[in-house]
């Protein structure tokens, strides 16, 4: 991965491009190469061909997180949200490590598939792992919808205060989702 990144820094784009060929032939069965390769793809803009590399490491190593994130994103993507709670699961176990704009992406989803219940439980799961959230106008906005369609108070999260951090991943995660 390293040889890969020299030769893309020093220009040298159609031995890098060989040489992920090789990777992929050579290290098929590590899940770390494979995410690797498919984040390269899909900074390339190759989408179809990082899918593969991602669905390949999530078969060399199922419980690989980074892996299980990667697909994940895909069946949100792909409008199956279902699937991808089944995947990105971790996240909202007890203690579990969660990745606020990736449960953003997947509340979402729910919402548009009209699921709103499901919806609000992965908001109340960011909140409790990143309390920052309640702080970012997209997230609000999707909160009080959903809260909205079930007969909840819209208001049930703390006021924003005028001098707010800025909570950068719901927006990059959003960007990068409409990118594609």
């Amino acid at each position: 991965m390293k040889l890969h990144s020299a030769l893309m820094t020093f220009s040298r784009r159609e031995e890098a491009e060989k040489l992920l060929t090789v990777m992929r032939q050579k290290f098929a069965a590590n899940a770390d190469v494979m995410l690797y390769v498919g984040a390269w793809h899909e900074r390339a803009g190759r989408a179809a061909e990082a899918n593969v590399c991602f669905d390949q490491a999530l078969a060399a190593e199922p419980g690989h997180q980074g892996a299980r994130r990667a697909v994940g994103i895909g069946w949100i993507e792909k409008g199956d949200p279902a699937r991808a709670r089944e995947l990105l699961s971790f996240m909202e176990a007890p203690g579990g490590e969660i990745d606020p704009p990736v449960l953003f992406l997947l509340a979402t989803a729910y919402q548009r598939t009209g699921d709103h219940r499901t919806a609000m439980d992965l908001f109340e799961r960011i909140l409790a792992g990143a309390p920052t959230a309640a702080r970012e106008k997209a997230f609000r906005k999707a909160f009080q919808e959903s809260a909205r369609a079930l007969g909840e108070a819209p208001d049930a999260l703390p006021p924003m205060r005028r001098n707010r951090l800025v909570w950068i991943g719901i927006p990059a995660a959003m960007a990068a989702a409409a990118a594609i």
